[in-house]
């Protein structure tokens, strides 16, 4: 099980510096229909909140260790 969220989080941590950003999962999890050329993603209050679950003291940023 830790062996498929650590492939999650390195495909989220986008430039791989071992520390996921609001920004990074903001890209990661914004879709794009090409036929309407409109974006679908989360609303930007959803993003601190839910690395507030992680217990992190920022709420900005998230690493491997709390990620899992």
């Amino acid at each position: 099980m830790l062996d498929g969220l650590r492939k999650a989080f390195r495909y989220l941590d986008s430039n791989g510096d071992g520390i996921l950003e609001i920004e990074e999962m903001k890209r990661r999890f914004t879709y794009t229909d090409y036929a309407s050329l409109t974006k679908h993603t989360v609303g930007d209050e959803f993003w601190p909140e839910l690395l507030n679950e992680f217990d992190t003291s920022t709420g900005a940023s998230l690493t491997y260790d709390r990620f899992k």
